[in-house]
């Protein structure tokens, strides 16, 4: 079976990272009605949020371990924007509870 390749890069297990971060999002992110799309899939919440944070890990891990592949280097990205705007979020916290003082 011949290996999916565009610009260099192969279509491989890497490609999956955005397909499960987008799964993780529409699980716990998603509301209708005031519920969750997964709770409304699941008719469970904890196991709406179980299967996003599966999703969510299985995204990163995919990301990680396989760099190379086509659409793993974009969702890498995303990661490190939404880790850079947790750390803002935290620091503005943390600067606003000083200063409170």
């Amino acid at each position: 079976m011949d290996k999916i390749v565009v610009r260099g890069k192969h279509i491989g297990w890497g490609s999956l990272s955005p397909v499960l971060l987008v799964l993780a999002i529409l699980m716990n992110n998603t509301f209708i009605h005031g519920v969750t799309w997964g709770t409304i899939v699941l008719h469970s919440e904890p196991a709406a949020r179980a299967i996003g944070l599966l999703a969510l890990s299985g995204s990163i891990i995919l990301a990680w371990v396989f760099p190379k592949d086509l659409f793993a280097k974009g969702t890498q990205m995303v990661f490190k924007i939404l880790g850079g705007l947790l750390l803002a979020v935290i620091f503005f916290i943390l600067v606003g509870e000083i200063l409170r003082f």
